[in-house]
């Protein structure tokens, strides 16, 4: 998770406590999470201040957890590293504003799998790989497929730039194929699965609906007409791999699909 801040600044925004909320709030019910807590700044200023400065702002996150009840024994590391290097003469007023954040990484601790089932994973798929996205011409009402290749920022509802070609390919199957229309689904990791994902754009717990309508919004930008696309967010509800091992688990739980509803 990460909490980005304005220049000089220490203190978390709002939308940073709502997210330290959710956060402790999911931690508390897992007694074997443990955490690292790490800040930075950008480039603007100078050592020792934004060491200082990094340094402070994971110092006042790990207080704001603890006051939650989160036990700082599970806390196994918390500092800073000051400044993140810039780009090659990258020079701005502004700095760089993804840079001044503070990072708080989560580990899991999974149980080891019974003997009898070592190197098995009874939940897992025979195949890995998702079908491609022209299956989806194939289908009939009611079928669905996942988006291949579609990732988003972590936290967030934006798509990094690798999505783009599933996402112009689904551009250009609805646009050949007109009276397809589609329902997109979204889908996360990690999670209870009562609740979503927190959405740090929004401050709320919507991921997997952020994340769906963030398709949806795509492919009317894109000509398709909106009265035959919906969306939906089904949080961790549904999962490909229930018993989440590896970031590999995880990945393919966090996804977008696309279910038929008419041809």
């Amino acid at each position: 998770m990460r909490i980005y801040y304005p220049i000089d600044v220490v203190a978390f925004s709002e939308q940073g406590q709502k997210s330290l909320d959710s956060l402790t709030s999911l931690l508390k019910r897992n007694k074997q999470v443990t955490i690292t807590i790490t800040g930075y700044a950008d480039y603007l200023g100078a050592n020792p201040h934004n060491i200082d400065l990094s340094v402070e702002r994971s110092a006042l996150v790990k207080k704001y957890i603890a006051s939650k009840g989160f036990d700082t024994l599970r806390i196994l590391h918390c500092g800073g590293k000051g400044a993140l290097k810039p780009p090659d003469h990258y020079d701005s007023p502004v700095g760089i504003p993804q840079h001044r954040k503070v990072d708080v990484a989560i580990q899991w601790t999974v149980p080891a799998k019974p003997a009898a089932t070592q190197g098995k994973n009874p939940h897992k798929p025979p195949s890995v790989v998702p079908p491609p996205l022209s299956n989806l011409k194939t289908l009939k009402a009611g079928d669905q497929i996942t988006l291949p290749n579609v990732y988003f920022e972590g936290g967030r509802h934006i798509f990094i730039p690798q999505s783009y070609p599933t996402l112009d390919e689904l551009v250009k199957i609805l646009k050949e194929n007109p009276t397809l229309k589609i329902e997109i689904q979204g889908h996360i990791c990690c999670d209870s699965v009562s609740a979503d994902g927190i959405d740090y754009e929004s401050g709320k717990m919507e991921l997997s609906v952020t994340r769906a309508k963030a398709v949806y919004d795509y492919l009317v930008e894109m000509g398709i007409k909106a009265n035959r696309l919906t969306y939906k967010g089904f949080g961790g509800k549904i999962r490909l791999i229930k018993d989440e091992r590896t970031e590999s688990d995880r990945r393919r739980n966090r996804r977008v699909e696309i279910k038929v509803l008419e041809k």
